[in-house]
């Protein structure tokens, strides 16, 4: 049995679910109009893992090159220019491999072309968390990055492939509507609770049965989000201090596992990060009252529901452990 937690799967084996946003990506990628699958979703849902898998499933389809984190416009240009040159040079052979330092956009481009005419496949830069970048750069290096990608997007040898947390909301309106008209969401999300209990006795296999109260407080507990389903039980199961002794998990286990999450400075660190960065004050409010059990309503209540921490409808918290920390 792996949890792999808290680190991102790699493998297509160890990934559940997400099949159908998985051809959608495929089949947004594969269209003849340009146009960028962008994989949304909130903090540690699995986007790093659905572009893993996906990199790997379409291996065959398509030369995925990974563009790391760039803090400038140039450095994507050397980044992009960088992994074409792994694929088409041989970097044992020094007079065959042209250096970097200099590199322009048409160069990318004549690299791009030569690689896809050779492997005849399309070449997919993919990057993880593209909002980041936004969030990160001024106004004026944002514009570049745009203007970069609409350069790009009509080269039939280039594509591009996006996670990102939001929407890019700290672009200018105009240049934003840009960016999103050139994009092609998929949503991942918590999953509804008969998902959830299936994804649980996937995970653990059929070494461990699950009592149906305790398959319920997991689902109370996690909301359907992956993260906190897979803290709760690498407490119960993995754990240093691991509680079971026999196979059959009840809800009284899985609850002690539940009182032991602010104890884990992984997950510590990622909630403090989630409700400090994630959202604002007037949401935090919401989710402290809902925690509380008191009546919340109104459009944040509403977009809070829609990303998955309040039950639709209702507005009642959905993730239960985060009342550790509100």
């Amino acid at each position: 049995m792996e949890l792999n937690f808290p680190n991102p799967v790699i493998l297509p084996h160890d990934y559940f679910d997400r099949e159908n946003e998985l051809r959608t990506g495929w089949h947004a990628l594969a269209r003849p109009d340009p146009i960028i699958p962008l994989f949304l979703g909130e903090r540690k849902i699995g986007k790093t893992s659905t572009l893993n898998v996906f990199t790997t499933r379409y291996r065959d389809r398509a030369r995925f090159l990974s563009l790391p984190f760039a803090f400038t416009v140039d450095d994507w240009l050397r980044e992009m220019a960088d992994g074409l040159l792994d694929l088409l040079f041989d970097p044992t052979v020094p007079e065959t491999y042209p250096s970097t330092e200099t590199v322009d956009l048409s160069t990318v481009q004549t690299w791009a072309r030569r690689l896809v005419e050779r492997e005849r496949v399309p070449v997919v830069f993919y990057v993880d968390e593209i909002d980041s970048l936004f969030t990160m750069y001024d106004e004026k290096e944002g514009e570049r990055l745009i203007d970069l990608l609409l350069t790009l997007l009509p080269d039939p040898h280039i594509r591009f492939l996006f996670s990102a947390t939001r929407t890019v909301e700290t672009l200018p309106p105009g240049r934003r509507e840009i960016f999103q008209n050139h994009v092609h969401p998929i949503p991942l999300r918590p999953w509804p609770e008969p998902t959830t209990r299936e994804f649980i006795q996937w995970l653990v296999g059929p070494t461990y049965t699950f009592t149906d109260d305790a398959l319920a407080l997991l689902y109370q507990a996690g909301g359907g989000h992956p993260y906190f389903t897979k803290a709760i039980l690498h407490n119960l199961l993995q754990g240093s201090e691991s509680m079971l002794e026999e196979t059959t998990i009840t809800a009284a286990l899985v609850q002690r596992a539940m009182d032991r999450l602010p104890e884990m400075s992984e997950v510590a660190h990622m909630v403090h990060n989630l409700l400090e960065v994630h959202f604002s004050e007037e949401e935090r409010d919401i989710l402290k009252a809902s925690a509380r059990g008191r009546p919340v309503t109104g459009p944040a209540a509403a977009r809070l529901a829609e990303r998955g921490y309040l039950h639709e409808g209702t507005f009642t918290l959905r993730v239960g452990v985060l009342r550790h920390w509100l």
